[in-house]
């Protein structure tokens, strides 16, 4: 399959023939999209990139050889899947669709690829100081003893956070004095060594 019919050759080896055009393209089972040198131009050919997109979206199974994997990245097709590549050439097929962190360098932004990571976690819930108590009122909105959480919509607490309805870490003690429904008026804070849980 090709943009056009017809015999075409190689660099490393004999001649493959097209036997159908994009646009004549059958259904597909598998899709196979080789590399190459070619690859090189192709990847600037955005009639070429639109046609192997909607053939790849249509495919239930699509893979790639060697640096045919930065053609399927120039569709955008690969934008949160993990991939790889002939590891010679790995930098250049992975510069092929990476606009955010492009757009994040030119931003002088840091980015951060690690979920768990939350550098400003601490700083929003307390300021820079995980001690600091800031006083929280709301209404109960569920009790969650196998969470030891509350989820509370509260009024907004200077400083720190807008009104909305958020879940709040308790101490068993408290946890079991409270109902839905209920009125509360509690410190929020955040403990020393903690994970970045607000605490009531």
């Amino acid at each position: 399959m090709g943009e056009k019919k017809g015999s075409v050759r190689p660099r490393g080896g004999p001649a493959v023939n097209v036997d159908y055009t994009f646009s004549e393209a059958p259904t597909l089972d598998l899709l196979v999209i080789p590399g190459g040198g070619g690859t090189r131009t192709l990847v600037k050919d955005q009639d070429f990139l639109s046609s192997l997109k909607k053939l790849a979206g249509s495919a239930p199974r699509v893979a790639t050889i060697c640096t045919g994997s930065a053609l399927l990245a120039k569709t955008g097709l690969l934008d949160g899947v993990k991939a790889t590549s002939n590891k010679q050439a790995s930098q250049w097929v992975s510069a092929q669709d990476e606009k955010a962190r492009k757009t994040a360098q030119a931003l002088e932004y840091v980015w951060d690829e690690d979920s768990t990571h939350d550098s400003f976690a601490a700083a929003s819930a307390a300021r820079n100081d995980p001690t600091t108590r800031s006083p929280l009122h709301g209404v109960v909105l569920a009790v969650r003893p196998a969470k030891k959480a509350l989820l509370v919509e509260h009024d907004a607490v200077s400083g720190i956070m807008e009104s909305m309805t958020m879940a709040f870490v308790v101490d068993d003690q408290y946890l079991t004095k409270l109902k839905p429904g209920e009125v509360i008026n509690a410190k929020l804070y955040q403990e020393k060594g903690g994970n970045g849980d607000l605490r009531i």
